[in-house]
């Protein structure tokens, strides 16, 4: 795989850097700086999927980087607060196998279909309600707290489920043809 330093792929790295302020602030309980860096984490993979689709300039390594920055944004999310005591075992545990079952499968399709199966919407709106319930512990919101892991769980079930049936379909039409 080539790898292509175009500006959608650059703020893809920028997000995944954002993983080492993001542990420091959560370590320190900087609730203003936390949420700021969630609220960049999410426009800068808004902005740097419009940036490839209108530019035309989706690349392969683009396809890996930009799911891997938002993994590992998510995963140090997680992992800091299992250390800081703020969020239960079993969610973080959910969150980090679900996206290393992700990962796992990416490359197993890659090997099979020679290309990275592009994120789809509803894996980009699970991270996002993941993102919620972290920052509903993070930010003290009640409904949130009470609710957030449960709804992220069954949304992280389903995003799983549809991802290993859009590979399973993608890998069949491969072998087809």
């Amino acid at each position: 795989m080539k790898i292509e330093w175009n500006t959608s792929n650059l703020i893809s790295l920028f997000r995944l850097l954002l993983s080492i302020p993001l542990c420091f602030f959560l370590i320190y309980d900087q609730k203003i700086f936390v949420f700021l860096m969630f609220l960049i984490a999410y426009l800068s993979d808004m902005l740097d999927g419009h940036i490839a689709r209108s530019s035309g300039k989706i690349t392969e390594f683009g396809k890996m980087l930009d799911p891997l920055a938002d993994k590992i944004f998510i995963a140090t999310a997680v992992v800091t607060l299992i250390i800081v005591g703020r969020i239960p075992l079993w969610f973080a545990i959910a969150v980090l196998l679900r996206d290393l079952l992700i990962i796992i499968g990416g490359y197993y399709a890659k090997s099979k279909l020679n290309y990275f199966m592009p994120s789809n919407i509803l894996g980009k709106i699970t991270v996002t309600i993941i993102g919620i319930a972290i920052l509903g512990v993070i930010l003290e919101i009640q409904f949130i707290v009470d609710f957030g892991f449960y709804f992220a769980l069954m949304m992280m079930i389903l995003s799983l489920f549809v991802y290993s049936l859009r590979m399973i379909k993608q890998i069949n039409l491969r072998s087809q043809s």
